[in-house]
């Protein structure tokens, strides 16, 4: 029989899953760098990323290597090898009490009820992005379970340069935890962003869709 959630109820967990995201989408966008790129990719040989502890995995390509993640909540970081081309992804898995007492078919309805708008993604990201722009965003499925899918489009500055940036996130939650996963390339000039993402989208594309949360 099917689980008739009142409207209040969606409501409030809803205001709480954005707002969790919300906090920690800088943790996906932050701290990029230019990374280079040697070769080509074949496409039999990706490598599998697997973490125990929260009971994920996912598929990177040959040659791409391990970074530290940065933030006590990132679990996950892989990053394309050195030459012209940068990419880089990683997941944040944010624990959230508020949404540990919903079950993960009430959590699925609830990502399924609407598309996310650009100011649900955008929120406080203006204050640290303030061009930060959606250029798409519509609802998907990860494992066979409901997500809320984004494309932003954004500047940054480090110390000696600034950077014009691209990534596709996904964001999903099961009961007690928020996971988003942020795959983004980067260069120097504006086109050139364009024509790297253009490029890295894909294999970006190929390491969502191998997404799997294990048992």
């Amino acid at each position: 029989m099917a689980i008739s959630i009142p409207l209040s109820r969606k409501e409030r967990v809803t205001t709480v899953i954005k707002n969790t995201f919300l906090a920690y989408i800088l943790l996906s966008l932050i701290g990029l760098m230019i990374y280079s790129f040697d070769s080509a990719y074949a496409q039999s040989n990706w490598v599998t990323f697997r973490n125990t502890e929260f009971k994920f995995r996912f598929i990177y390509p040959p040659g791409w290597k391990i970074d530290t993640p940065r933030g006590k909540n990132v679990r996950g970081k892989v990053s394309s090898p050195k030459g012209e081309l940068f990419a880089s992804c990683n997941i944040v898995v944010k624990p959230s009490p508020a949404i540990s007492k919903y079950t993960q078919k009430e959590l699925g309805e609830m990502l399924e009820t609407e598309v996310w708008s650009a100011n649900d993604w955008l929120g406080t990201l203006k204050d640290k992005f303030p061009d930060a722009m959606i250029n798409e965003r519509k609802r998907i499925k990860i494992d066979n379970l409901p997500a809320q899918f984004a494309v932003f489009k954004y500047t940054y500055e480090t110390m000696d340069m600034k950077l014009y940036s691209q990534s596709m996130v996904f964001a999903t939650f099961t009961p007690g935890y928020a996971w988003l996963f942020t795959c983004g390339s980067a260069a120097k000039d504006e086109r050139d962003a364009e024509k790297n993402y253009a490029f890295w989208k894909p294999i970006f594309t190929r390491l969502f869709s191998s997404f799997v949360f294990e048992k």
